[in-house]
């Protein structure tokens, strides 16, 4: 069997830590977290078209739907969490169909 990809390691890592009662009483987690959600949108900006950034959220500005804003960037979050574990299901199901 391949060696695990690294981005599974941290996504796992992250997922069992977050959940950790320890981590949840910490001082400056909310800080931590809002940091790591900075650090993401801007890697993710860094890679969409600009023009998808200009427009959407005026768009979701001008028609009221400003509450919808923040439940799509979680569910958005969430997809990258599972589409790790997908996408790699999904690698080796392919690698099995093919024979490698």
């Amino acid at each position: 069997m391949p060696a695990l990809p690294s981005i599974l390691i941290v996504t796992t890592l992250a997922l069992i830590v977050a959940q950790s009662s320890a981590v949840q009483r910490l001082k400056g987690t909310r800080e931590i977290g809002d940091l790591a959600f900075y650090l993401l949108f801007a890697a993710v900006g860094a890679l969409i078209d600009s023009y998808q950034a200009v427009v959407l959220s005026p768009i979701a500005e001008a028609k009221g739907w400003q509450h919808l804003l923040l439940p799509g960037i979680v569910l958005g979050m969430l997809g990258y969490a599972v589409g790790n574990y997908a996408g790699l299901a999904v690698a080796y199901a392919a690698r099995a169909v093919i024979g490698q």
